[in-house]
């Protein structure tokens, strides 16, 4: 894979510094030298080198779902714009995005520790606004975690990276035997399909809850110490987790976005409900009945 550097040019856009890398990609900052604005610039990483052709075919086909997912969007005000797809003398493409002057929720934990509860309330409320207008068009999101959402320096909230999003009534990106998505936000019914339907829209909002939690508590609610993929998808698929101490008014929907089962999960509009304090969390136990006489 070819190595970028400032001032490198791709396409019309000029690159200026790098924002961020991980396992799906890099994203850089640029310059569009015809409208003169800045955008984002990001670049599918396939930097394995034991990588096939049908595995570049399918970096590329993601891009590209990922673009026209993107450009469907494009209009939501929690969702990352997409602009244009470029392609580079190596066939990967780059995906020219709205530059969003920011941080993601992650690097938000890092550096400052848990969210007081109502600045994660409005980030949940956003990503509700986001899920609603992706679900409404079909699509699945597959990889909601903090790393995700980014905060705008104006107290915006986003939805980023669209990635391993499929339609609904898509089965064409499914890769048999692997889970794309960061396995510790990942729902139950997509570690073991026997538990729901592993590309349902309760799944999307199982990761929503495990990325609030994650905001509020400090950690994610199934990591484990030491952390071990076998462990933590165990711990997914069958622990619950464990009780919240700083969620406060946001602990009824957290615990029902977590659910095991996807059908005990919160629609959205019953999530907002519950976000706004006007709804029963379902998860506590009923109070002991005194018997008839």
């Amino acid at each position: 894979m070819a190595q970028y550097a400032p001032g490198q040019l791709i396409d019309r856009y000029q690159l200026a510094n790098l924002i961020a890398r991980g396992g799906m990609g890099e994203v850089w900052k640029a310059w569009d030298n015809e409208l003169h604005v800045d955008v984002a610039l990001k670049r599918v990483n396939l930097a394995d080198p034991d990588a096939t052709a049908d595995d570049w075919a399918e970096a590329v086909a993601r891009a590209r779902v990922e673009a026209r997912i993107g450009a469907r969007l494009r209009r939501h005000p929690n969702v990352v714009t997409v602009f244009d797809v470029v392609t580079e003398a190596d066939g990967m493409p780059w995906l020219v995005m709205d530059y969003v002057e920011g941080r993601t929720l992650l690097d938000q934990l890092k550096t400052n520790g848990p969210l007081h509860e109502d600045e994660a309330a409005k980030i949940a409320g956003a990503m509700l606004d986001a899920l609603q207008a992706a679900h409404a068009a079909g699509i699945m999101h597959r990889d909601i975690k903090p790393g995700n959402v980014l905060l705008g320096v104006e107290g915006s909230v986003f939805l980023s990276d669209f990635g391993i999003a499929k339609r609904l009534t898509d089965t064409s990106m499914t890769v048999t035997g692997k889970i794309l998505a960061s396995f510790e936000y990942a729902a139950p019914e997509r570690i073991e399909p026997t538990l729901g339907d592993p590309d349902g829209t309760a799944a999307d909002l199982f990761s929503l809850g495990v990325t609030l939690y994650e905001a509020v508590e400090g950690i994610s609610p199934f990591r484990q110490d030491p952390p071990s993929f076998l462990t933590t998808i165990n711990a997914i698929c069958t622990k619950p987790h464990p009780p919240m101490t700083r969620a406060k008014r946001l602990a009824p929907l957290i615990n029902q976005l977590l659910a095991k089962n996807p059908a005990d999960r919160p629609g959205i509009d019953e999530a907002r409900t519950l976000l706004v304090g006007k709804g029963q969390d379902r998860t506590e136990k009923a109070e002991p009945q005194p018997p008839p006489p």
